[in-house]
């Protein structure tokens, strides 16, 4: 099998709430022939994991409903044979010194 083929088998769920991160991660990934699926929330993961199989998950450090370190250990230990991969990305937001 041509690795090209072998990598549109895996597919990828990606784990984040900001639009645009998601989008990026997504286009990289599709760019480079995975399958991926966007959810926003530590709830919306573990229902996709349970209705279909994932090689790989990239989790957000911050979902709307719970943390993103949250989701990985539960994936990790109840999916063992998947990568789980932290995606931690900067914000706008204004770092405040005294």
């Amino acid at each position: 099998m041509p690795i090209g083929d072998f990598m549109s088998l895996f597919k990828s769920l990606i784990v984040d709430d900001d639009e645009h991160d998601a989008s990026m991660i997504d286009q990289f990934l599709v760019s480079h022939g995975y399958q991926t699926v966007i959810v926003t929330s530590y709830e919306q993961a573990l229902d996709k994991m349970e209705h279909s199989h994932y090689d790989l998950a990239l989790v957000a450090n911050t979902l709307p409903d719970r943390k993103g370190i949250d989701l990985i250990h539960t994936l990790c230990s109840t999916y063992p044979e998947m990568y789980v991969v932290a995606v931690i990305t900067g914000n706008n937001r204004k770092i405040e010194t005294k």
